[in-house]
């Protein structure tokens, strides 16, 4: 099995969602939505999750 794949989360696991994370997140939620309108598509669920995990 290939190790490289096997790296440490940006967050140690005791991370805990700060009031600045959350502001974070709404900024990254608004920025694709944004990016989805120019492209006429609605944002896919898959971007959402990808955020959320960063929480």
């Amino acid at each position: 099995m290939d190790k490289k794949h096997h790296t440490k989360p940006s967050q140690p696991a005791s991370f805990e969602p700060t009031e600045k994370a959350y502001k974070e997140l709404e900024e990254s939620f608004k920025k694709a939505r944004t990016k989805a309108s120019r492209k006429g598509s609605k944002p896919s669920r898959l971007d959402f999750v990808e955020i959320i995990d960063k929480k």
